[in-house]
C-alpha cells in the first residue's frame, strides 16, 4: 500500500470498505507494493492505469480510456447502481470539464493485490454553474486481465456530494 503526497495538511485514513477488501484479498508479491516517490514508469503497472484514467479526465480527453479498458469491460457506479460500457464512460468524462472547472484528484492511494488494485481520492474543483468548491471522495475497485488491461471498474462515492456535480 501506498499513497501519493497527500493535499492537505492530514491523510485520511482508509474507509472500512477498504480494510474489508484488504482482509479477504490475498496478500500481493512484495513487488506490487510501489513506493510513492518513484516515477510514473517506476509505479506498479496498475498504478499506471489509473494514472492514465486520472489524466484523461483531466483532460477532459478520454481517447487513451480505450486503449485503458478491455474491449469488453465493465464500469459500475453504486450511486446509481448502473454499469457502464468503456464508451459511455468516454463520453461523461469528456463533458466534466463543462461541471466542474479546475479539478484535481488529490489523496490518492493505493492498494495493489493479485489481479487489480483499489484506489481512494478525493475529486476537487469548482463547479461551474455556482462558483462553489466541491470534494468528491470516491474508492475505485479495478480488476486487470492477464494483457493488463482494466476489465472491470467499480466506483464507490457518496451520491451526496456527486449531487454537486450534476450540472
Amino acid at each position: 500500500m501506498y499513497s501519493d503526497p497527500p493535499s492537505g495538511a492530514h491523510e485520511r485514513p482508509f474507509s472500512p470498505a477498504l480494510s474489508a477488501i484488504r482482509a479477504l484479498a490475498p496478500a500481493a508479491p512484495e513487488a506490487a507494493v510501489t513506493d510513492p516517490a518513484m516515477s510514473s514508469t517506476e509505479r506498479h503497472p496498475y498504478v499506471q492505469l489509473l494514472d492514465r484514467i486520472t489524466a484523461a479526465a483531466l483532460a477532459g480527453d478520454a481517447s487513451d480510456l480505450f486503449e485503458i479498458y478491455a474491449e469488453d469491460a465493465v464500469i459500475w457506479h453504486n450511486h446509481d447502481d448502473r454499469e457502464q460500457t468503456v464508451a459511455q464512460n468516454a463520453r461523461l468524462l469528456e463533458r466534466m470539464p463543462q461541471w466542474v472547472s479546475d479539478r484535481e484528484y488529490a489523496d490518492r492511494r493505493f492498494h495493489v493485490f493479485p489481479g487489480g488494485v483499489v484506489q481512494q481520492h478525493t475529486l476537487k474543483g469548482t463547479r461551474i454553474s455556482t462558483g462553489e468548491p466541491i470534494a468528491l471522495h470516491a474508492c475505485v475497485v479495478v480488476q486487470v486481465n492477464d494483457e493488463g488491461r482494466i476489465t472491470r471498474l467499480d466506483e464507490y462515492i457518496d451520491s451526496a456530494e456527486a449531487m454537486k456535480l450534476a450540472p
